[in-house]
């Protein structure tokens, strides 16, 4: 079944963004993956259904936890799931994306649609 990426740096993602992932996964008929990266171990692993308190009603849902670069860890599992058709990008809200030399030379040579949105 095809999947959406929803790439998420820290614990909580920006819930207009996680909306938008969810009604993208219902409108094409997709299950949403959740890649919630941490850039360190912090001890702490916190439940992205408590951080959002909505259930997707009618997706399938996965959530998937690591740590380590971002840019790595978000290509790594593109390449590793190739039924990922599109990704979703939850840029930390500190970090300057604004122009499209900013965002990573690898996530934008990725093999399917991206969408980075920003808070």
């Amino acid at each position: 079944m095809k999947k959406v990426l929803l790439a998420v740096i820290g614990s909580n993602p920006n819930q207009k963004t996680y909306r938008y992932a969810l009604q993208l996964s219902q409108q094409i008929h997709a299950e949403l993956d959740v890649l919630q990266i941490e850039r360190s171990r912090s001890g702490r692993n916190e439940d992205l259904n408590r951080v959002n308190p909505w259930k997707p009603d009618g997706v399938r849902f996965r959530r998937t936890a690591c740590t380590g670069d971002p840019n790595t860890a978000l290509i790594d599992y593109v390449q590793q799931n190739r039924d990922v058709v599109f990704t979703i990008y939850d840029a930390p809200s500190g970090g300057v994306l604004r122009k499209k030399k900013m965002i990573p030379k690898g996530i934008r040579k990725l093999p399917i649609p991206l969408i980075v949105m920003r808070d």
